[in-house]
């Protein structure tokens, strides 16, 4: 947890993704992704997570943009 926060520190888009098949990722529940700047992948499994950061970091490299992504795609 520690590099990862460190990677997002440093500009990183981190996104965190679970493999439960039926299960739902909120933000700031397991960890507070607004003090370390992570992205949380909601419904999607993490090959699906793929895809969003991908599109926005054509657009920008913030996790707020990133998030909206998610929130609103």
């Amino acid at each position: 947890m520690e590099a990862l926060a460190g990677a997002a520190a440093k500009g990183a888009a981190i996104v965190r993704a679970s493999r439960v098949p039926l299960g739902y990722l909120g933000r700031n529940v397991e960890v507070n992704d607004d003090k370390l700047n992570f992205v949380e992948s909601q419904e999607l499994t993490p090959p699906k997570a793929r895809v969003p950061p991908r599109l926005a970091l054509m657009q920008s490299s913030d996790a707020r943009k990133i998030w909206t992504m998610f929130d609103t795609f």
